[in-house]
């Protein structure tokens, strides 16, 4: 019977054993995946730790090129601010011709007749240019525009010598010479700002320019001689002083005598004609030899800072300043061309033809001189 009931609990023992074998291989599986996952789960972590920083970064790098793209169009709109500021100044500049007033006066000879020989007028734009004077020439027009002072040539119909007339040359009354003084040779007059008196240079030579300067009343013809030499006369804009060209025994140049008294100081010494002192006084503005060549200068009233303005093809003389002081006119025979008047600011930028036919004197034409009046 025992043997039976082993043999009955044989087979029971068998299944128990099976099932604590599973049980414990169950047991040992469950352990190991725990500690198989640790690292994986430890690196993860790892990972984890050190992935975040570039999203902190890029972020950040991001960041700076918008901020850069951002300043870089703010420095663009600022820069097409300032560009387009620029030209403002430039225009405010160029149109100052415009602004300018007054008349400028020529003269304008185109043959040998008397007939041939004008004095013309033209605002200062080059607008309504015409005739105001025939048989004349060596016109002038006073600052105050008031009067135009001329030599009458031979064969005009008046006696030949210096006249002042009206602005539009009427009225036109003889002031020089006077009995005992020749007159042959007058020329380069220049009227007083206020029109009272006319100085001029009376060669004892005709049809040779230059020679004792003479100050002319206009009122009543009393005539003064100034003691001195020269030609291309010309009066400060407040009538104290003439300026003009002459030599002192070897020594030529362009030279500034007071009327109050004292003799005559050099501004330059070379060959300089033609001078025109600035509406404030402090420059002056002359024609001188380059190469053969006349052309424009500007140079301090105490003869420092010497300036060439023009570089023509041919000859460009007669400068003269504007009324407001901020321009110069000058004729130029622009290379061959034909002679014009033209203008262009005080520092020599931005010239342009104002007058176009504006013939001078083949002969005389280094002593003939523009003038500007109002």
């Amino acid at each position: 019977m025992r043997q039976n009931k082993f043999t009955d609990y044989a087979p029971r023992a068998g299944v128990i054993a099976i099932f604590l074998l599973i049980i414990f291989l169950s047991a040992a599986c469950g352990t190991a995946t725990p500690t198989t996952a640790r690292p994986i789960a430890t690196a993860p972590l790892v990972l984890a730790t050190s992935a975040p920083p570039p999203p902190v970064i890029i972020p950040t790098l991001v960041l700076s090129p918008t901020t850069a793209i951002t300043g870089t169009r703010a420095t663009a709109t600022v820069a097409v601010t300032t560009t387009r500021a620029a030209p403002n100044p430039t225009r405010t500049s160029t149109p100052k011709p415009a602004t300018l007033s007054g008349r400028i006066a020529y003269d304008v000879v185109t043959a040998a007749g008397a007939q041939f020989h004008q004095v013309h007028t033209a605002n200062v734009d080059g607008t309504n240019a015409h005739q105001i004077l025939t048989g004349a020439t060596f016109g002038t027009l006073s600052l105050d525009g008031a009067r135009v002072a001329f030599f009458s040539v031979a064969g005009s119909g008046r006696n030949e010598g210096a006249y002042v007339a009206d602005s539009n040359g009427g009225n036109p009354v003889k002031v020089y010479p006077v009995p005992g003084v020749s007159g042959a040779g007058v020329c380069c007059l220049a009227l007083s700002p206020d029109s009272k008196f006319v100085v001029l240079a009376d060669s004892p030579k005709p049809l040779q320019p230059g020679g004792p300067l003479f100050l002319v009343q206009v009122s009543d013809s009393t005539t003064i001689p100034l003691n001195i030499s020269g030609s291309s006369t010309a009066f400060s804009a407040d009538g104290k002083q003439i300026i003009f060209s002459g030599c002192v025994a070897d020594t030529c140049g362009i030279q500034m005598l007071a009327l109050s008294g004292g003799g005559a100081r050099f501004i330059t010494r070379d060959n300089g004609g033609s001078p025109r002192l600035s509406p404030k006084g402090d420059k002056i503005v002359f024609q001188d030899n380059v190469n053969g060549r006349v052309q424009v200068f500007v140079v301090n009233v105490d003869g420092s800072n010497k300036k060439q303005l023009t570089n023509g093809k041919g000859n460009d003389a007669q400068p003269v300043w504007s009324r407001e002081g901020g321009t110069i006119f000058w004729r130029s025979d622009q290379g061959g061309i034909g002679w014009a008047i033209f203008a262009m600011n005080a520092d020599g930028t931005n010239p342009r033809k104002i007058i176009s036919d504006a013939f001078a004197d083949p002969i005389f034409w280094g002593w003939e001189s523009l003038s500007v009046g109002k």
